[in-house]
């Protein structure tokens, strides 16, 4: 037995602070903790000293056992997980007593009634119900309950059915005191029980006893409930139901002693009908299998004034624990069974169930690598590495076995205590042996390779051939290394003939595909044909074999308005436009730049951004024009053209519309009314001009131009047409633009010729730009 001097009085402290209903920590106990000697964990708790209370503070700290520095109060976090929620709609029995605050419900049905109505019974425990009158109910058993409402009823209607139900329970009204979270008056859902009623005042605190909690009713001690035989045995047998009036009181806790390190339930206990260490074990659940049980510690501080340490020593048979007493305040310790190193060989790493072996002299590396079915998919197969520990370092060292060689039964070597088999996956050390796979195959790309590999399994795995692949000549190309060098292998294959030819990593497949084999070229044509569609056309077909594809033209084709649209010419039609553009916006910088530097006034500067800014928008809608790649044709009946010069030769994208013929003339631009006018055979541009309003003020009647049905364009300013021009009879499906006059803006005088950009880009795009 060891003896400790001038050991602090801890129980009495501890119930004392218990007394005082602190479940704090005091600061005279925290600057003891902090003081000299302290350990680091008591230290760290009592930088926390609301987490505990002062009876698990001085467990923890005062006892000098690492072991029982995360003891806490058994029980008490029943209360912080539990909530007290009973249903107000629960059936009664008959025997329920009603009281005030009940609602009832009553439903009268026969000789000519039927009604129903709900109701509280009134503090005077009466219940007014209509066409009956008030009737006292209080004090009335739930399955009398309907024989009075009858009787009272047939005082004045004769010959009804009645029933009587209960649409909601009463609240119940009862007292929790002592050392609770919320003292006072509380109501309960009905039903509840002793438990429901510790719930709602909050929980007992840990400085109140969860074992001699006592229920007052009428001021009679009905009943004193220990919650160890909920918590410990799952009996509620102690658990009555609550009543109005009742009062629960919570005494502070009694005596504790405490149990730590290999039991079931490490904690501190409240202390009862307790008296051995035998008791106080069977309360922590008892000892586990890891326990040293041949030797006990029994902690305790005697009269306030000592100190000591009894070793409870089982091995010689004379400690009996249900003869050892326990007092308040002890701690009964259980050390673990401390653990020696088995002498056993581990198997580990990438194997499907790694394994312990018991050593034993003679254990071969083939007594446990016995079947290459015990690795998992991508093991490294030649070779494993075997740790084996070294006493002299208190290291292990690594060495390396063929492990192909030990499953060929070709190799072996015995074991030693402690050793452990690894083996390596691929995977885990990325290792990768790619081969690749690319052209005509449906998933081109990188594979793995994997022993046997054909080049019939890799185009397997790349979904097989596309439909142009050249599968007769297959290019392979292959990496060796010679003499320290690299040199690359170049053979042809043939899928028919090769199928089976093996593959090495790192090999390049590459399989070639026949020029335009799966391209199709297809053009459509539109409009008055027999069979109008797209069709896909061979190298060198003209127009004539794509009208007579088509079935010809209908009696309604208009050969003059036939609109031609050429993917190439779109394209260069588009880089024209694009030219003009950028031409366009250097010389706008080159002319703003100039005008800036000859700047007099604020003025000026103001209207030299402003009219940057509408070029700049000019310049934004130029780019936003999209060349059609209309070509202007001459089309006339397939007889007429075929064999011609205009029966020229089609292309991918390629498309012709040959619409109906029109019967009317549009004018647009500038003028007073732009609109269609009906065609006249003898009518000339200037006829069409007058029906439109003529030129308004605005109009530059000089760039005047007509867009002809065919895509060409006329234009007055063209030199000899000049004179001819306003003369020119319009055909059918023509359109005459009247641009505005451009130098009218302020910010289109600072660009010379703009007039004529515009109206270039406007008929190569085949549009009308109104600025």
């Amino acid at each position: 037995m060891q003896n400790v001097p001038n050991a602090p009085a801890l129980l009495s402290a501890a119930r004392a602070q218990g007394e005082a209903g602190s479940g704090e920590v005091s600061a005279a106990e925290g600057e003891g903790a902090e003081g000299e000697g302290a350990t680091a964990e008591q230290k760290v708790d009592t930088l926390r000293p609301a987490a505990f209370s002062s009876i698990e503070q001085l467990y923890r700290q005062q006892y000098n056992s690492p072991l029982a520095r995360s003891l806490t109060q058994y029980g008490y976090n029943l209360f912080q997980t539990s909530t007290n929620y009973t249903s107000k709609l629960a059936v009664p029995g008959d025997s329920y007593i009603i009281g005030p605050g009940d609602k009832l419900r009553i439903r009268i049905w026969g000789n000519g009634q039927d009604a129903a109505y709900t109701g509280t019974v009134r503090r005077d425990g009466t219940i007014d119900v209509p066409q009956i009158g008030i009737i006292p109910v209080a004090g009335t058993p739930f399955g009398k309950l309907e024989d009075v409402f009858r009787s009272e009823a047939e005082k004045y209607i004769q010959g009804i059915n009645l029933s009587v139900s209960l649409a909601e329970l009463r609240s119940v009204e009862i007292y929790v005191i002592g050392e609770v979270s919320r003292p006072g008056l509380h109501l309960v859902p009905p039903f509840s029980t002793v438990i429901g009623g510790l719930i709602s005042g909050g929980g007992v605190k840990k400085s109140g006893s969860l074992r001699t909690i006592k229920l007052f009713r009428d001021g009679t001690l009905v009943q004193v409930v220990d919650l160890y035989t909920l918590l410990l045995y799952g009996s509620r047998e102690q658990d009555l139901p609550l009543q109005d009036g009742d009062v629960l009181f919570v005494p502070r806790i009694g005596p504790t002693a405490a149990v730590a390190g290999a039991v079931l339930q490490p904690a501190i206990y409240e202390l009862t009908s307790e008296k051995t260490a035998a008791d106080l074990l069977e309360l922590a659940g008892g000892a586990l299998p890891q326990t040293f049980t041949r030797k006990l510690l029994l902690r305790r501080f005697v009269d306030n004034q000592e100190f000591v340490i009894k070793d409870i020593d089982q091995r010689s048979g004379s400690a009996d624990l249900a003869k050892v007493s326990i007092q308040n305040g002890d701690l009964l310790e259980l050390q673990y069974l401390g653990a020696t190193w088995p002498e056993v060989v581990r198997l580990e790493g990438n194997v499907w169930a790694p394994d312990i072996f018991k050593y034993r002299p003679g254990l071969k590396l083939s007594d446990i690598l016995t079947d290459p079915s015990l690795l998992k998919p991508d093991s490294i197969i030649e070779f494993g590495l075997l740790h084996r520990y070294d006493p002299q370092t208190t290291r292990y060292r690594v060495e390396r076995f063929p492990l192909a060689r030990v499953f060929q039964h070709d190799y072996d070597a015995e074991l030693a205590p402690y050793d452990r088999l690894e083996i390596l996956s691929r995977k885990e050390y990325n290792i990768k042996e790619p081969v690749q796979l690319m052209g005509s195959v449906w998933r081109p790309g990188e594979y793995t390779y994997t022993p046997g590999l054909t080049l019939g399994d890799l185009l397997g795995m790349a979904g097989g051939f596309r439909f142009e692949a050249d599968t007769g000549r297959i290019d392979l190309s292959r990496q060796e290394i010679r003499n320290g060098e690299v040199t690359t292998i170049n053979k042809t294959l043939s899928a028919d003939t090769n199928g089976d030819f093996p593959l090495q990593p790192y090999d390049y497949i590459y399989v070639r595909h026949v020029k335009d084999a799966a391209s199709f070229k297809s053009v459509s044509i539109t409009g008055e044909v027999k069979f109008p569609g797209t069709y896909r056309i061979r190298d060198g077909e003209r127009l004539s074999d794509l009208i007579e594809r088509a079935g010809g033209f209908t009696d309604k084709a208009y050969f003059y308005g036939a609109y031609f649209v050429s993917a190439k010419a779109k394209l260069i039609q588009q880089k024209s436009i694009n030219k003009m553009i950028d031409d366009l916006e250097l010389r706008v910088q080159s002319v703003l730049s100039d005008k800036a530097q000859t700047l007099a006034t604020d003025k000026d500067a103001a209207l030299i951004a402003g009219q940057q800014q509408a070029l700049k928008g000019l310049i934004g809608r130029l780019r936003q024009v999209r060349a059609t790649g209309r070509m202007s044709i001459t089309l006339g009946p397939l007889a007429s053209i075929k064999g011609t010069d205009f029966d020229f030769e089609l292309h991918e994208g390629d498309s012709l519309h040959v619409p109906q013929k029109p019967n009317f003339v549009s004018v647009v631009g500038s003028v007073y009314n732009a609109n269609s006018f009906l065609y006249r055979e003898n009518l000339s541009l200037k006829d069409y001009l007058d029906r439109a309003g003529g030129p308004t003020k605005t109009a530059d009647r000089k760039a005047v131009y007509v867009v002809k049905a065919n895509g060409e364009v006329l234009a007055s300013s063209q030199g000899s047409f000049f004179n001819s021009f306003w003369n020119y009879k319009p055909m059918p499906g023509d359109t005459v633009v009247v641009p505005e006059n451009l130098d009218r803006l302020p910010y289109m005088q600072l660009i010379g010729n703009i007039s004529d950009i515009l109206f270039k880009i406007a008929t190569t795009a085949g549009i009308i730009f109104a600025i």
